[in-house]
């Protein structure tokens, strides 16, 4: 169990090493959470940091629960299982997609004003959460960043469930956890303290600073 975000993405680091000289390295972080954890492995590596936007598509009334994702990138990743089981219909996910679709737009803005995603074309891309559980919007990550040209991908976490990880392994070119799960039911279960991120935090690691405060920001979806 680790202390919080902060020092997992130290530990995270530390493992990670290996791979600071790589030509052309990008750490991007999946926000919020990812982000803190993504600080602290660019910083160990010292490779410049940004954000990739994807998002996790909701079962109906189940705010936790995943059946897919949405990315930035605008591809869209399916788990046709999870979504029969999470009993989302044709309307339930076009709902939620769209929805879902709206708050990547309002946190592109946020987060990066009229910037675009760095260009991942030809480069090794570091792509950073707190945990993975069923692995849908890594997944959805890795599809987005491998069509868009990136030439290598490393998926790093410090924890995540057997299974999830196996399926992204077989997708990604490489897969660094420091902690695994099979008997996985929530990331904030391997975590003593796991508090929302607010956006000044996300905010502050993007700029090189030093989040001042742990609350809840919601967004306008």
């Amino acid at each position: 169990m680790f202390r919080d975000r902060k020092a997992a993405g130290v530990e995270l680091g530390k493992k990670l090493l290996a791979y600071r000289d790589r030509p052309g390295a990008l750490v991007l972080g999946v926000p919020r959470g990812g982000v803190i954890v993504a600080a602290e492995v660019a910083l160990a590596l010292e490779l410049p940091l940004d954000v990739f936007l994807a998002r996790k598509l909701r079962a109906p009334g189940e705010r936790e629960c995943g059946y897919g994702a949405v990315t930035e990138l605008g591809n869209v990743f399916i788990d046709p299982a999870l979504a029969c089981a999470a009993g989302a219909g044709e309307r339930d996910r076009s709902r939620e997609l769209q929805l879902q679709r709206q708050e990547i737009d309002w946190q592109r803005r946020l987060y990066r004003g009229t910037r675009g995603l760095p260009p991942v074309k030809g480069r090794f891309i570091l792509l950073v959460d707190d945990g993975i559980a069923t692995g849908s919007t890594t997944l959805a990550a890795v599809e987005g960043l491998r069509a868009a040209g990136a030439k290598e991908i490393l998926v790093a976490a410090p924890v995540g469930e057997v299974d999830a990880l196996l399926r992204i392994a077989s997708e990604a070119d490489g897969c660094e956890v420091l902690e695994t799960a099979r008997d996985f039911r929530a990331v904030s279960e391997h975590y003593r303290e796991f508090l929302p991120v607010a956006n000044v935090e996300v905010l502050a690691c993007l700029s090189g600073g030093h989040p001042q405060r742990r609350a809840p920001s919601p967004s306008p979806w």
